[in-house]
């Protein structure tokens, strides 16, 4: 099976991101300007 990488711009506290970990997509970065959301995705 393929693997899928896949980044996220505009992460905000990065839920969409686990999702897809937990559905087996990679997720290689995650982009956000937000200093209240980035303290939250680095937890």
């Amino acid at each position: 099976m393929k693997e899928i990488n896949s980044i996220e711009l505009f992460a905000g506290a990065g839920g969409l991101a686990l999702g897809l970990e937990k559905s087996g997509i990679n997720v290689v970065a995650l982009n956000e300007y937000d200093k209240n959301a980035i303290e939250t995705l680095k937890l």
